[in-house]
């Protein structure tokens, strides 16, 4: 925002708070902040900065959001969402920077102490250094708990393998510089014979991939995902219809207000939806990672198995580079885990705000909308009387479900019609393929308006 913009949603910000003190309420600050962000965008630029028109635009948006910033209202869960979304959805690099941040938190102290050390021959000093250095492999490379006993002696019969008593007693007298730098390199490496050793035993043991359990927790992440995606877009299009049938409904009983609380929580379900579907295609991105990566990962376990195959001694300048490799892999595959830890994080807190709120009861509606309701049928044909417009259906199309829907699958007719109401299209009625695009509707008989007017 300019200067003058900035003085003027300060004003109004002012204005909005003093009202809610006068009405003895007490608003979450960052709720009121991000709703009137949203309408001051919009509006701002036909707002001048002059006191009255101020005072009147304070007023207009005190009138839009205090009655509900002010209960329990849906909207607020909606609003809370949005929030948290928008504060915790970062991007890939952003997720693993704040975890290099953690890690080197970690990792420090041992390293500290590592370029510290100072050993003799004797037996004591060099167990203590070894240990040091096996914490910080373990703790660095994110493979297994340095608190468990077996994965130390893993790491340190690895690192031993490597660095002798004798190499590590001049490690110890080496300038910090140049023992940061093998450390990373012997880093690397014990972490590539570690996973090429726990790969060998599992295959010995006819066990299943050394990676599975990841790929079970993507399969879990993804399923939940698409499971509550299912689960609220059937909630989501029941609601809707209840709506449009009440509207059209001649009945007495009619409750405008039991109403806009049906379509308060179809926007909050819309909204999570909205926000799922980000999240199944990240899901998706970090499966596809996932199986480049082990492949990649197999070529090199597979190639290492060969250098090793019937000989006694290798060149280290011939297999530390491919144990190196091997790291390399293990690294992304660490990477994809930590990313996925914190996407089923997000879905668990935006789960976990989303059951403040209760779906709405329809048991005290009146017998003839339940009966209208139940009623209902799918059974209509979409009457196509435009040359221009085809139906698309399971039937004539073989890849019908992989096809690529036009506003996210929601019916276009319905948000003209129905005053913006966003409705989930059904695309077991069909497809209208128009112009090259392809567009899903909530009901059959949308679907067949818009064949007879589809520029409207």
């Amino acid at each position: 925002m300019n200067n003058l913009s900035e003085s003027l949603f300060s004003s109004i910000c002012r204005s909005i708070k003093k009202e809610c003190i006068i009405k003895s309420n007490t608003i979450p600050h960052d709720r009121v902040l991000f709703y009137l962000m949203k309408l001051f965008t919009l509006a701002a630029p036909r707002v001048r900065e002059d006191e009255n028109d101020t005072k009147k635009y304070a007023e207009f948006i005190i009138d839009k959001i205090s009655s509900f910033l002010m209960s329990n209202h849906v909207s607020m869960v909606t609003i809370e969402i949005q929030i948290y979304f928008d504060d915790h959805h970062i991007s890939k690099e952003a997720v693993l920077e704040k975890r290099q941040q953690i890690v080197q938190l970690t990792t420090d102290g041992f390293l500290q102490h590592i370029l510290q050390k100072r050993i003799t021959k004797n037996k004591e000093d060099s167990d203590q250094l070894y240990h040091l250095i096996s914490c910080y492999i373990v703790l660095f490379s994110g493979a297994g708990d340095p608190t468990d006993d077996e994965v130390l002696k893993e790491t340190t019969v690895a690192l031993k393998s490597i660095l002798s008593t004798k190499e590590l007693v001049r490690f110890a007298s080496k300038a910090n510089s140049v023992k940061e730098v093998q450390l990373g390199d012997v880093c690397s490496i014990v972490t590539g014979i570690r996973i090429f050793n726990q790969d060998s035993a599992k295959k010995s043991a006819n066990e299943s991939e050394l990676f599975s359990p990841l790929q079970k927790a993507l399969q879990k992440c993804n399923n939940f995902l698409e499971g509550k995606s299912r689960e609220m877009e059937e909630r989501s299009e029941r609601l809707i219809k209840i709506c449009l049938l009440y509207r059209d409904s001649s009945s007495e009983d009619r409750n405008i207000e039991e109403i806009n609380k049906i379509k308060a929580y179809v926007v909050l379900l819309q909204q999570i939806l909205f926000f799922f579907r980000i999240l199944i295609q990240e899901c998706h991105m970090l499966n596809e990672e996932f199986q480049e990566c082990c492949v990649i990962l197999d070529q090199r376990l597979t190639r290492v198995r060969k250098t090793v195959k019937s000989r006694t001694a290798i060149p280290v300048v011939e297999i530390y580079p491919q144990f190196k490799d091997i790291s390399l892999s293990c690294d992304k595959l660490q990477e994809i885990s930590i990313v996925l830890n914190h996407l089923s994080d997000l879905v668990y807190d935006i789960c976990e705000i989303f059951d403040k709120v209760s779906e709405p009861n329809l048991e005290n509606w009146s017998p003839e909308m339940k009966l209208s309701l139940s009623n209902q049928t799918s059974k209509d044909v979409i009457s196509v009387e435009n040359r221009d417009c085809t139906l698309i259906t399971s039937e004539n199309a073989d890849d019908f479900y992989n096809i690529l829907v036009e506003y996210n699958g929601y019916c276009v007719v319905t948000f003209v019609e129905e005053e913006g109401i966003v409705t989930p299209g059904i695309k077991e009625y069909g497809l209208i393929k128009y112009k090259d695009k392809h567009y899903c509707f909530s009901t059959t008989v949308n679907a067949s308006k818009f064949c007879l007017r589809p520029e409207k």
